[in-house]
């Protein structure tokens, strides 16, 4: 029982202590929409707004719990003697004067230190003071006005010292782990603050509509989710919350199809909080990037209108699914490809299945984006979609090769050239469509400016350095390993039907082999695979390779 109530405290205190923090981003989105002034006074509120954001936001519970204990009665110390004094122009000293003002004092006392006790609570009681001796309607309202810019004072000096203190102690909290899990429920909290953001903009033309029509096409259904998805994201504050969710959704996405490819059996990995790391950095850099978190107030309306919004969003959306779909088919491949040895149909089926759900949206994502706009303004898009379809067939290609060959007995001499073969042909198809989105990104810096210069620099380095590297280690790996076979000499037709033997490495028959120095025969391909890591003869174990 004492267990179930711990757990139930912590999970409250955990609800509790998110809904404290979502007000920061609203705070952000509010300091982002206003129109700044560039006065001393502006100057000052926004740093204070700014201060007091980042504390809510990364301050531990317990003094987030005590940082607004001390704000609700700093606003209830200013709020309730000011909402007295304007509704009594001339206050007498009657009782509820006296409750109200000995309630500040209390509440002034609690929120003080030791040293401020007596200080706090002598500055509450000045305007009782004032309004008992009878003084002057100037010269009272000039103690008011002592006692507000007291308490004002107060607490513009207690939250910086708070901030000096949280920079004091970070050294503490890398060292003792603690800025891992601050990350981490900043990232939650984001999640939260984006999903009650949505549920507001798509609940709130229903409160504004007197009847709604909820038999909508789907067409109209996507309309209205986008519109809602847009309005999430006008300001940075938003698109990194979305951001966040693109983060969170993808590798939930891809874990939930690695289920699927294993038949919804119990796999051992968990998702790690960086897998969706490259899909939501995309999204959020590229929105920035595209101007989506454009100024949007009320005296400087947003200069990009909500359709042209929805659709840049659209097509950002495309780009992440094609880095979603390529990365999800370097994790499945090798993992689809082993399944080809098995002798169940129903992993023959799941692993085509994959192949399909991984090839079929590409298609999509190049339809939707020659669609959208332009041909020369995504051509990245569709060369990295046309990559990833390139390499899944590939992939079938050399998945049906090695059915075949396992499976139905049909033995391939030249199996491991002719996989070389078409991996290469693959490399080269995707090396090509990686350079020519190079050049379509060096169209965009012309046309646009340096600003996408990171961009390219990453793609060249990803998708195309890499992949000439690999491809290039992959070429000097099978050269080498023909270097060493070609030394042996080839059997003839009589001496196989002589020997009328099986190769001793893969046990099949021979209708091709390699006659090693100490005469042994062998399959060329099976020959070629034992000398990448061995140098002696499988059967006497004599030194055959140097």
């Amino acid at each position: 029982m004492a267990k179930l109530k711990s757990v139930a405290r912590s999970i409250l205190a955990g609800v509790v202590t998110t809904l404290l923090r979502l007000p920061v981003f609203y705070i952000f989105e509010k300091i982002y929409f206003s129109t700044m002034y560039f006065s001393l006074e502006s100057v000052i509120w926004y740093l204070y707004g700014l201060f007091l954001a980042t504390l809510m936001l990364t301050l531990r519970q317990d003094r987030l719990f005590k940082l607004y204990w001390n704000l609700t009665i700093g606003i209830l110390l200013l709020y309730l003697p000011l909402k007295y004094w304007m509704n009594v122009p001339e206050p007498p000293l009657n009782d509820s004067a006296i409750i109200l003002y000995s309630a500040n004092g209390i509440l002034a006392v609690y929120l003080s230190e030791k040293k401020w006790k007596a200080t706090v609570l002598i500055v509450n009681s000045l305007l009782v003071a004032a309004v008992y001796i009878g003084l002057s309607p100037y010269i009272t309202n000039c103690i008011y006005s002592f006692t507000t810019t007291f308490i004002i004072f107060y607490l513009l000096c207690r939250i910086p010292l708070s901030l000096c203190k949280l920079v004091e102690n970070s050294h503490v909290w890398i060292d003792d782990n603690v800025a891992k899990p601050v990350v981490d429920s900043i990232q939650q909290h984001l999640f939260v603050f984006w999903m009650a953001t949505f549920a507001y903009r798509a609940a709130f033309p229903v409160k504004e509509t007197a009847y709604v029509d909820w038999i909508m096409s789907w067409s109209e259904w996507i309309s209205f989710l986008s519109t809602c998805f847009e309005k999430c994201c006008r300001t940075p504050v938003g698109l990194l919350a979305a951001s966040i969710i693109v983060a969170r959704a993808t590798p939930y996405a891809r874990l939930l199809l690695e289920k699927f490819l294993y038949g919804f059996k119990k796999i051992y990995r968990y998702v790690h909080c960086t897998e969706g790391l490259a899909e939501g950095s995309f999204f959020f850099l590229l929105s920035i990037n595209l101007g989506v978190a454009e100024e949007y107030n009320i005296d400087a309306p947003s200069i990009i209108d909500v359709p042209h919004r929805i659709h840049l969003l659209k097509v950002m959306s495309s780009l992440v699914m094609a880095v979603f779909l390529e990365t999800t088919y370097q994790l499945l491949d090798s993992k689809i490809v082993s399944f080809s040895s098995s002798t169940e149909i129903s992993k023959h089926i799941r692993a085509l299945i994959t192949y399909i759900l991984l090839l079929f949206p590409s298609f999509c994502v190049i339809y939707t984006v020659c669609k959208l706009t332009s041909i020369e303004k995504t051509l990245v898009i569709v060369c990295l979609s046309g990559s990833t379809i390139i390499q899944i067939v590939g992939s079938l290609l050399v998945y049906t090769l090695i059915l075949f060959d396992m499976k139905y007995y049909m033995y391939i001499e030249n199996l491991d050239d002719a996989i070389f073969y078409i991996e290469t042909s693959v490399c080269i198809l995707d090396l090509a469509g990686s350079i020519i989105g190079a050049f379509s990104g060096l169209w965009m810096i012309k046309v646009k400016g340096l600003r996408w210069t990171p961009f390219l620099i990453i793609h060249i380095y990803y998708q195309v350095w890499n992949k000439f590297k690999n491809g290039y280690d992959n070429f000097i790996s099978w050269s080498n390993s023909r270097k060493k076979i070609n030394p042996f000499i080839w059997a003839t037709k009589e001496e196989i039907r002589y020997y009328n033997d099986v190769c001793s490495i893969c046990l099949h028959g021979m209708s091709f082999a390699r006659i090693t120095p100490c005469r042994h025969f062998f399959h060329q391909r099976c020959l070629q695979k034992w000398l990448k890591d061995n140098m002696t003869c499988p059967l006497c174990s004599r030194r055959i390779s140097e």
